[in-house]
């Protein structure tokens, strides 16, 4: 898991340094498919914990306890749900920039051929 991190880090600090222009359209397209690729391994991970997160709910209440109680236990046996939350959201962000900036390209490489 933390080496998909660690590629998922420098992917998105590779594409923060990386000039737009009108030439980079394939290497914008490749580290969207990298980022991508290692987001969705990022997905297996968590749902495996989700599982577990789940379960702990489920055994609090069944013990009693209120919903807000068990998911507060669950949190602190299972900080990696919070972690890769975050992570991966904004990691989606930053796919979500690159196909904007795929398409941008695309659109001026239109404007470019009909003028």
């Amino acid at each position: 898991m933390n080496e998909t991190i660690e590629n998922i880090t420098n992917i998105i600090l590779e594409y923060n340094e990386i000039e737009i222009d009108k030439t980079n359209g394939f290497y914008l397209n490749e580290m969207l498919k990298d980022l991508t690729t290692n987001l969705f391994y990022l997905e297996t991970i968590r749902s495996k914990h989700h599982l577990h997160f789940e379960k702990i709910i489920h055994t609090e209440v069944s013990k009693g306890k209120s919903v807000a109680r068990a998911t507060n236990k669950a949190n602190v046996e299972v900080p990696e749900i919070y972690h890769l939350r975050r992570l991966m959201t904004a990691g989606y962000r930053v796919a979500d920039a690159i196909r904007t900036n795929i398409s941008f390209l695309k659109s001026e490489l239109s404007h470019l051929k009909t003028d």
